[in-house]
């Protein structure tokens, strides 16, 4: 009995570390640009890592997002890596105004580079809320080494570059 408990227990864990160390890789998500220009996500990663602000458009209060891109394009220095904004539409209200607005205010080759999740599918699969902006941080490898969801702060925009190093 001790032994097929034990067995049960190993392969559970077996299991459940095997779906987490899956969570931990960078979804394999193609999203479009306001122009409609597709990105590939794993791809933006090879290139020197990832950093990756994901929120709402149905968010009551913006600053957290707008303090986000402001803080993390000024720490990101001499750090190779592609900083993205992705914005999730999914329950937007007003999907037209807000791509519109995302078209007059984005042009390519604007740091961070935005991208729009449609369906909410890349919310879902990194386990984001659609009333917070979660920030995550991708080595070149794909791997995920930091994440926060907290409020936006300089040094917190420093050690998620940091990480991405």
């Amino acid at each position: 009995m001790k032994t097929y408990a034990h067995a049960i227990f190993i392969a559970v864990f077996v299991l459940l570390a095997g779906t987490w160390a899956h969570a931990q890789q960078i979804p394999d998500v193609t999203l479009p640009d306001p122009e409609g220009g597709k990105h590939h996500l794993p791809t933006l990663a090879n290139s020197g890592g990832l950093v990756l602000v994901i929120t709402s458009p149905t968010l009551d209060d913006k600053s957290a997002q707008e303090a986000w891109s402001r803080l993390l394009a000024s720490a990101r220095g001499a750090n190779q890596g592609t900083f993205v904004m992705v914005e999730e539409m999914e329950d937007a209200f007003l999907k037209s105004i807000a791509l519109h607005e995302m078209k007059e205010n984005w042009k390519p080759g604007d740091v961070p580079l935005l991208l729009v999740d449609h369906s909410g599918k890349l919310c879902t699969k990194l386990d984001v809320s659609e009333d917070e902006t979660a920030v995550l941080a991708y080595n070149s490898k794909g791997v995920l080494v930091k994440r926060y969801t907290g409020p936006p702060s300089k040094a917190r925009a420093q050690a998620i570059w940091a990480a991405v190093d």
